[in-house]
């Protein structure tokens, strides 16, 4: 694990190298493939991130 990980809805997640959460989140989000539900967990793995300080 690293500064850039978070354990969330059961299971750990690190954070995209290269990228900030927001530009993960917006990238997320742009993805025509990416349904309604996918993009609401993904805005709350990033809350998750962002509590745990990663930026």
């Amino acid at each position: 694990m690293t500064s850039r990980t978070v354990f969330f809805d059961g299971a750990y997640f690190e954070a995209p190298e290269g990228l900030s959460v927001e530009e993960w989140l917006t990238a997320v989000k742009a993805d025509p493939r990416t349904d309604d539900g996918m993009k609401e967990w993904a805005g709350k793995l990033a809350a998750a991130f962002r509590d745990a300080g990663v930026e």
